[in-house]
C-alpha cells in the first residue's frame, strides 16, 4: 500500500513461503533496479541479526502476539544473552532465573513480565526502559523477503498451483481475511490429487461397463 500497490494475489508457495504476485501495470514494468528499492524498503529485520543489532531500538508502534521464541533451554539462553546485550543488568537475573522454569512458555511469561514491568516505570535513573521482548518478536516473526527473486525480472518463479519440488503440495492462492484459520499441512499434494483422479476415473469406468473388478491404471 506505501508502494501504490493495489492488484495483489498472495500465494502460499507450497512449503514455507508466501508470493506476492503483483499485478500493477506500472509495477510490472520497474527494473532492477526499483524493485531492489523497495525490497529494501520492506525489509526491517536483516538476515542473520543476531550478529549483529539489525533490528530498530525504538519501541514499536503496536505489540504483536506469537509464540515464545525459545523451544529449549539453550535457546532461551542465547535469546535472552543477545537481545540483552546492551542491558546488563536485565541479562545476568534473566539467566540465572531460566533455567529454574519448566519449558520456554513459563521463561517467556518472564522476559515478557520483566519488559512489561521497565516500560511502566519509565526512566528512573540507571534502569530504563526495555523493549528487547518486543525486539524478540520482531527478529523471529517478521517476514524476510527474498531480494533477488522480488528484483530480477528474469527469475524463475513457480505460478501459482504449481508444485513444489521438495514437499509435493501446491501453491494455492491465500484468503487474508481468513489466514489465521490457513493450515499449510491441509494443502493438497500432488501424490493426493493423483490418487484422487484415478478413485474417480475407476469408479466411472466401473459403472460404465458394469464390471465388479476395476481395472487398476497405472500413473
Amino acid at each position: 500500500e506505501d508502494l501504490g500497490m493495489r492488484h495483489r494475489l498472495w500465494v502460499y508457495s507450497g512449503r514455507r513461503g508466501v508470493h506476492c504476485w503483483v499485478c500493477d501495470d506500472a509495477v510490472r514494468k520497474w527494473s532492477p533496479a526499483l524493485r531492489a528499492a523497495a525490497v529494501e524498503y520492506l525489509t526491517l529485520v536483516k538476515v542473520g541479526a543476531w550478529r549483529g543489532r539489525a533490528i530498530p531500538t525504538h519501541a514499536p508502534q503496536a505489540e504483536c502476539c506469537c509464540p515464545p521464541p525459545g523451544r529449549n533451554r539453550d535457546s532461551g539462553s542465547r535469546v535472552s544473552a543477545i537481545s540483552l546485550d546492551h542491558q546488563p543488568q536485565h541479562r545476568e537475573s534473566l539467566q540465572g532465573e531460566f533455567p529454574k522454569k519448566r519449558d520456554s512458555v513459563q521463561r517467556w511469561e518472564l522476559l515478557k513480565n520483566r519488559m512489561e514491568r521497565t516500560r511502566r516505570m519509565g526512566v528512573t535513573g540507571k534502569s530504563a526502559p526495555c523493549y528487547a521482548d518486543w525486539e524478540i518478536m520482531l527478529q523471529y516473526c517478521f517476514p524476510r523477503l527474498d531480494i533477488n527473486v522480488s528484483k530480477g525480472v528474469g527469475h524463475l518463479l513457480k505460478s501459482p498451483f504449481s508444485v513444489h519440488p521438495k514437499t509435493g503440495r501446491i501453491s494455492v492462492p491465500l484468503d487474508l481475511q481468513r489466514l489465521d484459520q490457513f493450515d499449510p499441512f491441509a494443502v493438497p499434494t500432488i501424490s493426493l490429487l493423483c490418487h484422487e483422479l484415478d478413485a474417480a476415473g475407476d469408479d466411472r469406468e466401473q459403472e460404465d461397463s458394469g464390471e465388479t473388478e476395476p481395472k487398476r491404471r497405472a500413473r
